[in-house]
């Protein structure tokens, strides 16, 4: 009763298989049916994970980063290899002494490669501690207060400009040949590019939560 809509276009994220659906003139009884609140996707009997009790709203903002940073640590990984055994960019007016060092040996490559990696890093770092303490609000069984809230979701957008800076550095260390089609680095970078602007983890939207938020609590105590 429904009719599958090959809708899937984008750059990035092509393996998920998503499409969408278009029913007309069914009818969806109620209990097959999701609740898009508070208690949306929590198990009607819980278990001891933590992750049971998560407030599912605030649970979600968190994942696409976990991908997001796993995505640049590999291509962190493959270009430390390569910048290895790599020569240095040619076409400079340092003509043959720059083109015959290793591109790790470089200054201004160790610069690039340094502040990649260091993004790459605290995002993790930032995305460990809202994880964690969405464990210790559930453990505890009390719902995350607003201010906490708007800074999980605010972190989140930070997650998001970090490591799509990242990545951008890292390509432009390598030059146009990581973007070869196909390539890990190239995967990385369009994947990247297009979950990292995902509706539940919108950059603008995430720090004006946290603005909003903070804002209104100074003007109600002035």
């Amino acid at each position: 009763q429904a009719t599958l809509l090959d809708t899937w276009h984008t750059i990035g994220m092509r393996g998920t298989g998503s499409i969408s659906l278009e029913a007309k003139d069914v009818l969806i009884p109620e209990h097959h049916l999701l609740p898009n609140g508070k208690n949306m996707g929590q198990a009607d009997q819980q278990g001891s994970d933590p992750s049971d009790f998560w407030d599912f709203r605030n649970a979600l903002v968190t994942q696409n980063a976990q991908a997001s940073i796993g995505a640049a640590e590999g291509a962190l990984e493959t270009i430390r290899e390569s910048l290895a055994g790599k020569r240095c960019l040619p076409f400079t007016v340092f003509e043959p002494e720059n083109a015959q060092i290793r591109m790790g040996d470089s200054d201004i490559v160790q610069h690039q490669y340094g502040r990649s990696a260091a993004l790459v890093h605290s995002a993790r770092v930032i995305l460990m501690r809202g994880v964690g303490e969405l464990d210790e609000y559930a453990l505890r069984r009390e719902p995350m207060p607003l201010a906490r809230q708007a800074l999980l979701r605010a972190e989140q957008s930070l997650i998001n400009e970090m490591v799509r800076e990242a990545i951008d550095k890292l390509v432009t260390v390598m030059g146009n040949s990581s973007l070869s089609a196909g390539t890990e680095v190239e995967i990385a970078w369009r994947d990247i590019n297009v979950i990292t602007r995902h509706a539940n983890v919108s950059t603008n939207i995430g720090f004006q939560a946290l603005g909003k938020v903070e804002l209104a609590a100074s003007a109600a105590a002035s």
